[in-house]
């Protein structure tokens, strides 16, 4: 079976203070194949907070 993904990416990360920062992700991925039935699109959206000890 043949198929074709494309996937798209944007992350954007800020500092809070010294320890604590947030970032928000978006992804897009589609991917198509020879059977019309498992063709598919996705839309991600991630919010990420790291903290640092």
């Amino acid at each position: 079976m043949d198929y074709e993904q494309i996937q798209l990416g944007l992350t954007v990360n800020r500092s809070l203070t010294k320890k604590l920062s947030v970032g928000i992700s978006y992804q897009f991925v589609e991917e198509t194949a020879s059977q019309l039935s498992l063709n598919y699109t996705a839309n991600i959206v991630s919010l990420n907070f790291t903290y640092q000890f």
